[in-house]
């Protein structure tokens, strides 16, 4: 299985790159930036989302992804974090996506601008309990019933998977990452 795992706004990151190791043994793992070079350590969320606006920004993201996918044909699953995640939710409404059989997108924030938007993938969405700036329930409820779009709301701040955010949360990251891990040995 040739997997794609494409980061947020902090980049590959050691904490990333260790989370991209739990499938390396049983998958082609391929890792993806909105940075073309290491960005410099952030030293909160709201530091790594300002450099990412003005080194890459969210269309440049999608561009990106679309390129990559259209260059390395044969990717099974994504997974998806916040900006790339909802980068992902606009590509994946593309043909590009062909051979992808599975995206797993954790808190897509910036789809609730997007909600036309329709993935020809089957997704899965993990949102957190809350967002600042949009009601996470109104997100959800508009998302119901999408067909080939499931969606999970957990009990966790917007960046629990990520070692580098305020609200990364250790249970949820070993949670969900075995939850994952055993998802796609499934498959």
């Amino acid at each position: 299985m040739r997997l794609l795992i494409i980061s947020d706004i902090f980049g590959l990151t050691p904490a990333f790159l260790a989370f991209a190791e739990l499938f390396e043994q049983a998958h082609q793992v391929h890792c993806l930036s909105p940075y073309p070079d290491s960005p410099p350590e952030f030293n909160n969320d709201t530091q790594a989302y300002e450099y990412f606006l003005s080194s890459s920004g969210h269309e440049q993201y999608q561009q990106q992804i679309l390129s990559f996918l259209k260059q390395h044909q044969g990717v099974d699953t994504i997974i998806a974090f916040s900006a790339g995640a909802s980068a992902l939710w606009q590509v994946s409404a593309h043909n590009e996506l062909s051979s992808v059989k599975n995206i797993i997108s954790f808190y897509p924030s910036q789809i609730r601008n997007q909600l036309r938007s329709t993935p020809r993938v089957p997704t899965h969405l993990i949102f957190p309990i809350s967002e600042p700036h949009f009601s996470v329930d109104a997100v959800l409820e508009q998302l119901a019933g999408r067909v080939g779009v499931s969606v999970e709301k957990t009990n966790f701040y917007h960046g629990f998977m990520n070692a580098q955010s305020r609200h990364f949360d250790s249970y949820a990251y070993q949670q969900f990452s075995q939850k994952i891990v055993a998802q796609l040995s499934a498959l």
